[in-house]
């Protein structure tokens, strides 16, 4: 079976579900949705059994977490069904609106005394010309917009967009007040961050729906403006002319009016007035109206007609009908391979072989010796030298008292210098699972110079792999005195690279407050891999005498969390990498 397709209300639905995750515990998420996971597969009878596409997954994702939020009954509707409901009712709104305004403004405009006809230019100069005008600038600003490869969220109407809706939520919160339970207010005032997200990815097809509804506008416009005029003249007994103080010929006319009827003159010959008629319908202020014949000032309304219809309501509909293709072409190519997803799927697919990673506190020599001389890293000579001289510095000062100085090679433990990467031994990378078998997802790892000499490479091997479900296969040191974070970052790219790694973790220390050089540094992260890999911040607590892997404290987490919080980056994920 062919992969679902997703709507814009999925897509709301799928953010407001992800951002409930943020700051849940890791273990509980993984087996959710692990088990999650086995009830899209393993069902003989789940429509998503025969195709595991990201998409398809997700999709199944969210269908469960619907079913277990709508069995929670203290809780408000999905924002899903809620923006579905509120964009169905801005569309029989607008459309409403369009046929009152179109009917309202044709009815005034053909408005006949009986001693003044209609004015043919002056109709079709309002009713098509400045359509055409409109449509034709719309097309200018997206071909500026292609050629200039500006992104949909840069745009004028997509920033007033935004700021229009993020000023609505605020109104909303504020009015809500006291009047609605707590639950209720902290809904409503994530709707902001919520609709962040959604234009930060999805900003071209939030945009296509306003513009789709708009087409609903200006179809409804069309339709009243018909209505009106075939209603007048069936109605009513309404004379149309043309006048001008230019000497223009009746031939010229008749000529410009011929070539606005190419669409329709051969299947409609009413449709364009003959040059006798052109002659005869002509207005002059001084002689008046008496001497016109009707059958010459009636014959304008077809032409009429057929003009709103062919260059104002057709381009109406053949945008909204392409709109719709649009739309739904890109909803069915939408990769999930971002962010948040990436996290999801990760937790999905990838399982981890113990959640509770245990911390060797005391280790034996010997067994650090024969572990670490069975898969050595790939160091050369100079990097040996340039990593104890590396070690010589001294790493104390602003470290807890525990930690004690350490050889940059002592065994069991990897020392390196500032941006040599140590390639981990290569193992069989495929975990066993009732479910399924699945080869675990690369990483690199970013360590800070100052605590890179502490790192135990198999334990903090073993911690990734079994906490994280991730095989590291490159480490680079980060933070030191020898190179500029924009060599760093050139550096990881390199290696992310080489290594075929989609994703980075971070080894930091939360017992360190988090400085705005660690916020500026994670923002220059994303800037500089894109919004497609996950950044995961490994938390460690303060270092012990025996290993620098250890439990974070509770208080330092929440500041961490708080701190991490204000970048708004979806896929940046905060861990404890010790739990």
């Amino acid at each position: 079976m062919g992969k679902p397709q997703w709507t814009i209300a999925d897509l709301v639905d799928l953010e407001f579900f992800l951002a409930r995750d943020e700051g849940e515990d890791l273990d509980v998420l993984a087996d959710r949705d692990r088990e999650i996971y086995s009830q899209c597969t393993v069902n003989n009878t789940d429509k998503y059994q025969s195709s595991c596409s990201s998409a398809s997954l997700l999709f199944c994702w969210l269908e469960r977490r619907r079913q277990s939020f709508a069995q929670q009954a203290e809780e408000p509707p999905a924002p899903g069904k809620v923006w579905q409901e509120a964009m169905a009712i801005s569309g029989w709104l607008l459309i409403c609106a369009g046929f009152l305004t179109g009917t309202g403004l044709a009815f005034s405009f053909l408005s006949y005394s009986g001693t003044r006809p209609v004015n043919v230019s002056a109709y079709f100069a309002l009713f098509v010309l400045t359509q055409l005008g409109l449509l034709a600038g719309f097309f200018v600003l997206a071909l500026y917009r292609k050629i200039a490869k500006q992104a949909v969220a840069d745009t004028l109407v997509s920033r007033l967009l935004s700021r229009g809706v993020l000023r609505l939520a605020g109104w909303l919160e504020r009015k809500a007040g006291s009047r609605v339970s707590a639950q209720k207010r902290l809904a409503l005032s994530s709707l902001a961050g919520l609709w962040r997200s959604l234009q930060n990815r999805y900003s071209s097809v939030l945009l296509r729906s306003f513009f789709l509804i708009a087409q609903l506008f200006g179809i409804s416009f069309n339709v009243g403006v018909l209505a009106a005029t075939l209603l007048k003249v069936i109605g009513y007994d309404i004379a149309f002319g043309w006048q001008t103080t230019l000497q223009v010929q009746a031939e010229t006319v008749h000529r410009l009016v011929w070539l606005i009827s190419t669409p329709w003159r051969n299947f409609a010959t009413s449709g364009c007035p003959t040059l006798g008629q052109v002659d005869g319908s002509q207005l002059v202020l001084k002689d008046g109206l008496y001497h016109l014949a009707t059958r010459n000032l009636v014959s304008w309304w077809p032409f009429l007609c057929f003009s709103v219809l062919c260059y104002a309501l057709l381009p109406r509909l053949i945008l909204y009908l392409l709109g719709v293709y649009a739309q739904r072409r890109e909803l069915s190519e939408l990769r999930f391979d971002h962010g948040r997803c990436r996290q999801l799927l990760h937790r999905m697919k990838n399982p981890v072989v113990s959640t509770h990673a245990s911390v060797e506190h005391d280790r034996d020599p010997v067994q650090e010796q024969s572990r670490t001389l069975a898969s050595p890293p790939e160091i050369s000579p100079a990097d040996v030298d340039n990593s104890q001289r590396h070690s010589t510095v001294d790493k104390s000062a602003g470290l807890s008292h525990d930690r004690q100085p350490q050889k940059a090679l002592k065994v069991g433990h990897c020392g390196v210098a500032r941006s040599q990467v140590l390639r981990l031994s290569d193992k069989n990378n495929v975990v066993h699972s009732p479910l399924s078998t699945v080869a675990m997802e690369k990483l690199v790892a970013l360590v800070p110079d100052e605590i890179v000499a502490d790192c135990a490479l198999p334990e903090f091997e073993s911690l990734v792999k079994e906490r994280l479900g991730f095989e590291l296969v490159a480490l680079q040191v980060f933070w030191s005195m020898e190179q500029s974070e924009q060599d760093d970052l050139a550096d990881l790219q390199q290696k992310m690279t080489k290594y075929d790694c989609g994703d980075v973790l971070i080894l930091q220390e939360a017992w360190q407050p988090p400085i705005q050089e660690n916020l500026s540094f994670l923002a220059q992260l994303r800037t500089t891999l894109g919004t497609k890999p996950t950044i995961i911040l490994g938390l460690i607590g303060k270092p012990g005498r025996q290993t620098i892997f250890t439990p974070v404290d509770a208080l330092n987490l929440k500041i961490w969390q708080q701190k991490v919080s204000t970048l708004a980056d979806p896929g940046l994920q905060l861990v404890e990498l010790v739990k």
